[in-house]
Protein backbone atom coordinates (compact mmCIF):
# COMPACT_ATOMS: atom_id res chain seq x y z
CA UNK A 1 0.00 0.00 0.00
CA UNK A 2 1.12 3.42 -0.60
CA UNK A 3 -1.71 5.04 1.65
CA UNK A 4 -3.13 4.04 4.62
CA UNK A 5 -6.37 5.56 6.01
CA UNK A 6 -7.35 5.33 9.36
CA UNK A 7 -10.84 5.64 11.39
CA UNK A 8 -9.61 5.49 14.84
CA UNK A 9 -10.77 8.66 16.09
CA UNK A 10 -8.88 12.02 16.69
CA UNK A 11 -7.26 10.77 19.98
CA UNK A 12 -3.71 11.47 20.02
CA UNK A 13 -3.60 8.03 22.14
CA UNK A 14 -5.54 6.53 19.32
CA UNK A 15 -3.73 7.34 16.62
CA UNK A 16 -0.02 6.43 18.04
CA UNK A 17 -2.00 3.28 19.30
CA UNK A 18 -2.70 2.97 15.10
CA UNK A 19 0.63 4.70 13.95
CA UNK A 20 2.24 1.53 15.74
CA UNK A 21 0.48 -1.45 14.46
CA UNK A 22 1.46 0.71 10.84
CA UNK A 23 5.26 0.69 11.32
CA UNK A 24 5.12 -2.83 13.09
CA UNK A 25 3.92 -4.06 9.99
CA UNK A 26 5.90 -2.14 7.21
CA UNK A 27 8.80 -3.14 9.42
CA UNK A 28 7.84 -6.49 8.86
CA UNK A 29 8.46 -6.04 4.95
CA UNK A 30 11.29 -4.12 4.67
CA UNK A 31 9.41 -0.70 4.00
CA UNK A 32 9.37 2.47 6.72
CA UNK A 33 6.28 5.05 7.16
CA UNK A 34 8.30 7.46 4.98
CA UNK A 35 7.26 5.04 2.26
CA UNK A 36 3.24 5.88 2.75
CA UNK A 37 1.10 8.51 3.36
CA UNK A 38 -1.57 8.12 6.30
CA UNK A 39 -4.77 9.66 6.55
CA UNK A 40 -7.66 9.78 9.08
CA UNK A 41 -11.20 10.08 9.41
CA UNK A 42 -11.72 12.68 11.54
CA UNK A 43 -15.08 14.01 13.32
CA UNK A 44 -14.79 17.48 13.39
CA UNK A 45 -17.46 20.64 14.61
CA UNK A 46 -16.34 23.60 13.87
CA UNK A 47 -18.03 26.17 15.76
CA UNK A 48 -17.43 30.21 17.47
CA UNK A 49 -16.87 28.53 20.85
CA UNK A 50 -15.21 25.56 22.51
CA UNK A 51 -18.39 24.98 24.30
CA UNK A 52 -20.29 25.03 21.78
CA UNK A 53 -17.92 22.68 19.50
CA UNK A 54 -17.68 20.24 22.53
CA UNK A 55 -21.97 20.19 22.37
CA UNK A 56 -22.24 19.78 18.42
CA UNK A 57 -19.51 17.00 18.02
CA UNK A 58 -21.27 14.54 20.06
CA UNK A 59 -23.40 14.28 18.20
CA UNK A 60 -21.30 13.38 14.67
CA UNK A 61 -18.89 10.94 16.54
CA UNK A 62 -21.66 8.13 16.64
CA UNK A 63 -21.58 7.07 12.95
CA UNK A 64 -17.55 7.26 13.14
CA UNK A 65 -17.54 5.16 16.22
CA UNK A 66 -20.19 2.78 15.22
CA UNK A 67 -17.75 1.53 12.73
CA UNK A 68 -15.56 0.44 15.63
CA UNK A 69 -17.99 -1.40 16.96
CA UNK A 70 -18.66 -3.94 13.82
CA UNK A 71 -18.43 -7.93 15.04
CA UNK A 72 -14.75 -8.82 13.91
CA UNK A 73 -13.27 -5.99 16.40
CA UNK A 74 -12.47 -6.83 20.08
CA UNK A 75 -14.16 -4.10 22.03
CA UNK A 76 -12.22 -5.59 25.17
CA UNK A 77 -8.88 -4.66 23.47
CA UNK A 78 -10.65 -0.98 22.86
CA UNK A 79 -9.83 1.79 25.62
CA UNK A 80 -12.61 2.40 27.94
CA UNK A 81 -13.95 5.15 27.02
CA UNK A 82 -14.43 3.84 23.49
CA UNK A 83 -15.46 0.09 24.87
CA UNK A 84 -18.03 1.76 26.86
CA UNK A 85 -19.51 3.55 24.02
CA UNK A 86 -18.98 0.23 21.34
CA UNK A 87 -20.87 -1.89 23.29
CA UNK A 88 -23.73 0.13 22.92
CA UNK A 89 -23.37 0.46 18.95
CA UNK A 90 -22.42 -2.68 18.59
CA UNK A 91 -26.60 -3.65 19.42
CA UNK A 92 -28.31 0.03 19.27
CA UNK A 93 -27.01 1.84 15.96
CA UNK A 94 -29.84 3.10 13.96
CA UNK A 95 -28.94 3.87 10.40
CA UNK A 96 -31.79 5.94 9.65
CA UNK A 97 -29.66 8.43 11.79
CA UNK A 98 -26.41 7.48 9.89
CA UNK A 99 -25.41 11.11 8.44
CA UNK A 100 -23.65 14.29 8.90
CA UNK A 101 -26.55 16.26 9.66
CA UNK A 102 -28.42 14.35 12.21
CA UNK A 103 -30.60 16.32 14.78
CA UNK A 104 -29.02 16.75 17.90
CA UNK A 105 -31.20 14.49 19.79
CA UNK A 106 -31.62 10.61 18.29
CA UNK A 107 -30.99 7.29 19.12
CA UNK A 108 -27.63 7.65 18.59
CA UNK A 109 -26.22 10.48 20.26
CA UNK A 110 -28.30 9.32 23.53
CA UNK A 111 -25.39 6.63 23.62
CA UNK A 112 -22.61 9.16 23.56
CA UNK A 113 -21.74 11.53 26.12
CA UNK A 114 -19.52 14.47 25.73
CA UNK A 115 -16.58 13.34 27.23
CA UNK A 116 -16.26 10.78 24.61
CA UNK A 117 -17.38 12.91 21.88
CA UNK A 118 -14.73 15.25 23.05
CA UNK A 119 -12.05 12.36 23.37
CA UNK A 120 -12.86 10.53 19.67
CA UNK A 121 -13.59 14.25 17.61
CA UNK A 122 -12.72 17.67 17.48
CA UNK A 123 -14.84 20.03 18.09
CA UNK A 124 -14.51 23.69 18.79
CA UNK A 125 -13.45 27.06 17.74
CA UNK A 126 -10.89 27.17 14.32
CA UNK A 127 -7.94 28.24 16.58
CA UNK A 128 -8.97 24.82 18.53
CA UNK A 129 -9.63 23.33 15.70
CA UNK A 130 -6.33 23.78 14.16
CA UNK A 131 -4.56 23.15 16.93
CA UNK A 132 -5.76 19.40 17.09
CA UNK A 133 -5.31 18.87 13.44
CA UNK A 134 -1.44 20.19 13.82
CA UNK A 135 -1.19 17.79 16.62
CA UNK A 136 -1.88 14.90 14.38
CA UNK A 137 -0.31 16.14 11.20
CA UNK A 138 2.99 15.95 14.26
CA UNK A 139 2.21 12.24 14.96
CA UNK A 140 2.31 11.91 11.25
CA UNK A 141 -0.54 11.93 9.56
CA UNK A 142 -0.95 13.79 6.14
CA UNK A 143 -4.49 14.04 5.19
CA UNK A 144 -7.61 14.15 6.73
CA UNK A 145 -11.08 13.12 5.77
CA UNK A 146 -14.07 14.54 7.67
CA UNK A 147 -17.87 15.31 7.05
CA UNK A 148 -18.68 19.02 7.56
CA UNK A 149 -22.22 20.53 8.01
CA UNK A 150 -23.63 23.75 6.26
CA UNK A 151 -21.38 26.72 6.60
CA UNK A 152 -18.62 24.44 8.08
CA UNK A 153 -16.53 23.69 5.07
CA UNK A 154 -16.38 27.85 4.07
CA UNK A 155 -14.85 27.92 7.63
CA UNK A 156 -12.66 24.79 7.30
CA UNK A 157 -11.03 26.32 4.66
CA UNK A 158 -11.12 29.66 5.09
CA UNK A 159 -10.61 29.81 9.30
CA UNK A 160 -8.45 26.28 9.91
CA UNK A 161 -6.34 25.07 7.15
CA UNK A 162 -4.63 28.35 6.70
CA UNK A 163 -3.66 27.90 10.60
CA UNK A 164 -2.69 24.00 10.15
CA UNK A 165 -0.21 24.87 6.84
CA UNK A 166 1.16 27.85 9.48
CA UNK A 167 2.04 25.81 11.90
CA UNK A 168 4.02 22.89 9.65
CA UNK A 169 5.37 25.51 7.60
CA UNK A 170 6.63 26.81 10.99
CA UNK A 171 8.01 23.31 12.29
Amino acid sequence: ADRIGLSVGASPERIRWALGIIDAALASVGRTRSDVRIGAYVPVAIADTREAGRAEIRYRVAGWAHMSSFPGNDLDAQPEIMRRVTEQLREGYDYRFHRADVPADNPNTRQVDEAFGDWFGIGGHPAYVAERLHELVELGVHTFVTSLVGREHERFASEVMPLVRAAVASR
